[in-house]
């Protein structure tokens, strides 16, 4: 899954529900290392913007990293990632995602609509699948 899936598990969302779903402990949970940054970030944003209180921010930096089962290193899905960003016209950040579920042979759960649109009809797609797919 990408970070503004693992982001639902901290922050009420509309698909908040949906999200906790994968921690149940049916779905092996796995992405790129990349996603402790991403979900960092954006709870520094989140903070900053009074969205959200800074404990929960601060909670949201320390507790995602023990969440997961395998954080993949990046280093070893940049080329992947790459190959797919180039090809999809689309940021290299979220095809490490996407990367990593080709190499597992899973598939990436996002709420990215914009990806999802570019990887439709693409040899990708079947590598990729929102919450309500589950």
């Amino acid at each position: 899954m990408d970070a503004n899936i693992a982001l639902r598990w901290f922050v009420p969302h509309a698909q908040s529900e949906s999200a906790e779903r994968l921690l149940a402990g049916e779905y092996a949970l796995l992405a790129p290392d990349l996603i402790i940054p991403e979900l960092t970030n954006a709870a520094t944003t989140l903070t900053r913007n009074h969205v959200i209180p800074y404990q929960l921010g601060a909670r949201i930096a320390t507790d995602a990293q023990t969440i997961f089962q395998y954080l993949a290193p990046s280093t070893d899905l940049a080329s992947s990632a790459f190959e797919i960003a180039a090809k999809l016209a689309h940021p290299a950040y979220d095809c490490f995602y996407l990367a990593l579920a080709v190499r597992e042979n899973t598939r990436m759960v996002t709420a990215d609509k914009k990806l999802l649109n570019r990887l439709k009809d693409t040899k990708w797609a079947k590598f990729s699948c929102t919450l309500d797919a589950l």
